[in-house]
């Protein structure tokens, strides 16, 4: 009955599945017994809706079967994925009703497919935006409900090389072919074979790869490049000590701070940090607002924040953040003008959370950014010329159109190429000073990446402090040779420039590599015949 849902079962389907032997005198007079006793022992006697098709009341009875396939209507994956435990009535057996087992079988079979495809459309998703790990743990989630399952296996396994990490990508494999060597008595999936040997000779541990899918949503929007591979620090001048991997590895080395250390970086972090309650009044904020807003702590506690922001940018600012806290949107993210009571403007980028209390939201958690030099920078770059005025390289619509030919041209050789992104970082190097050094900055950081790479590369200018570059000929395992090289470019080209600091760089990169299966469905689409879900 459940599985029939509001349409309901026929009572004649009902008898032929549970009682086939019997009479049909002798069955009915069962059934009604049984209907009878359910409710009593329910203690729910509008537990069957009214009329002659067999149903369940939907207003007093309620089950994760029916969750399960609402869910799946209204195409909220996530829900569906998180309401699926395990398999349809598992365990559970009806010796002497073999049509009854049929049944039940073909319907384990049909929820667990439906279950099977929404963790694998979740998945591919994430995949898709370039969040693997995401992807990965999606995969290990279906690797749970189907060990045995190459389809799973495959997921994982390119999931987890498209983090870089591709060491776990083959102990799991491993793995994976002794179970199925342990309880089937097989080899390992052909297709899945192929992927471990291309994934064993062709690619270091540590190499990020992405897929055209990818590669086409990076050319639309490269803010998507964070969730690559990134490794980033402060570049040095060259007179500036330690090295920025030694930096880097002092950081993480570094015990987690006090509960004391915690205040006092809040307090002296450069970003504005504040809370509000759910009127909107500060309920705290740090030094940095203080400077911000030009006003002692004392006068700012108690004050709507909206009176600072710039008259224009009010109703939508406010409207964003009533829908948050009314959907329970985790986070939004939002620029605007924020005017000080002297009447000088600055451009905030904010990231503001809810903050829950016994899972009530009880005010917001806001972190904000100066974004006033890039929003300068902004209005000061032509996107629609083919090149950059400022540092003569290419435009974004430029470099998309160059590297979707690039990507045709690696699909037909299969020979891949490195796909790098550089941020520079500006606050700390230029806070206070003008836009003109800001922009020297940029054009010496522009000749230093174009110093590292060789004519035959892609280089663009793709946001006021962001490059991309299509390094055509660097290979797999190249990736940390080029990020040093960049380094080492830049500061040259900071210090020819006679500025006395360097920005900091964020340099992210990932390895397009043709011969990789764009999808699970893409590697199961080839290759041996299709013989599982």
């Amino acid at each position: 009955l459940v599985s029939r849902g509001t349409r309901g079962v026929a009572r004649d389907h009902v008898l032929l599945y549970l009682w086939p032997e019997s009479t049909a005198k002798k069955a009915r007079n069962t059934l009604n017994q049984t209907l009878y006793a359910l409710r009593r022992d329910l203690h729910e006697p509008l537990l069957f809706a009214r009329g002659p098709t067999l149903r369940l009341n939907p207003t007093v009875f309620r089950c994760d079967h029916w969750d399960f396939e609402e869910a799946l209507a209204r195409r909220d994956l996530e829900a569906g994925a998180s309401i699926y435990q395990g398999p349809f009535l598992d365990q559970f057996t009806l010796p002497g009703a073999p049509e009854f087992e049929d049944w039940m079988e073909g319907e384990r079979a049909r929820l667990a497919q439906r279950y099977f495809q929404v963790v694998i459309t979740l998945a591919e998703r994430a995949d898709e935006r370039g969040e693997h790990r995401a992807a990965a743990e999606w995969w290990w989630t279906l690797t749970g409900h189907d060990p045995l399952s190459s389809i799973a296996a495959a997921g994982l396994i390119t999931a987890l090389a498209s983090t870089g990490d591709t060491g776990a990508a083959l102990a799991f494999a491993k793995s994976h072919a002794e179970l199925i060597s342990r309880e089937l008595g097989v080899a390992v999936d052909e297709r899945v074979s192929k992927l471990v040997h291309h994934l064993t000779h062709s690619h270091p541990a540590n190499v990020v790869l992405v897929t055209e899918p990818q590669i086409t949503r990076l050319l639309v929007d490269p803010a998507a490049s964070d969730l690559f591979s990134s490794a980033a620090g402060q570049l040095q001048h060259p007179s500036g000590g330690e090295s920025q991997r030694a930096g880097n590895r002092q950081a993480t080395e570094t015990p987690p701070p006090s509960g004391e250390m915690f205040e006092s970086m809040v307090e002296t972090a450069v970003d504005l940090i504040y809370t509000t309650d759910l009127q909107g009044r500060f309920t705290y904020t740090n030094a940095a607002g203080e400077k911000l807003l030009q006003l002692p702590r004392g006068e700012i506690i108690g004050r709507p924040f909206v009176d600072f922001v710039r008259s224009d940018f009010r109703h939508p600012l406010t409207d964003l953040y009533m829908r948050q806290v009314t959907q329970g949107i985790p986070v939004t993210y939002f620029e605007f003008p924020v005017t000080s009571p002297a009447g000088v403007a600055q451009w905030i980028g904010q990231h503001v959370q809810l903050v829950l209390r016994d899972g009530k939201t009880v005010g917001i958690l806001a972190i904000g950014r100066d974004v006033t030099l890039r929003k300068q920078l902004e209005r000061s770059l032509h996107r629609g010329d083919l090149h950059d005025r400022a540092t003569r390289l290419l435009t974004a619509p430029v470099f998309r159109i160059l590297v979707e030919h690039r990507v045709a041209d690696a699909v037909r050789t299969g020979r891949g190429f490195l796909l790098i992104f550089v941020t520079v970082e500006l606050q700390a190097a230029v806070a206070g000073t003008s836009v003109e050094l800001s922009e020297k900055m940029i054009a010496a950081a522009a000749a230093g990446v174009v110093a590292a790479f060789r004519r035959s590369d892609i280089i663009a200018r793709v946001e006021p402090q962001k490059f991309a570059i299509a390094a055509i000929g660097a290979g797999r395992g190249q990736h940390e040779v080029v990020h040093d090289r960049i380094t080492k470019s830049v500061a040259a080209e900071i210090q020819r420039s006679g500025l006395q600091v360097g920005p900091a760089l964020h340099i992210s990169a990932a390895f397009f590599d043709p011969q990789m299966p764009s999808s699970v469905d893409a590697l199961f689409s080839v290759g041996s015949p299709a013989s599982e879900r």
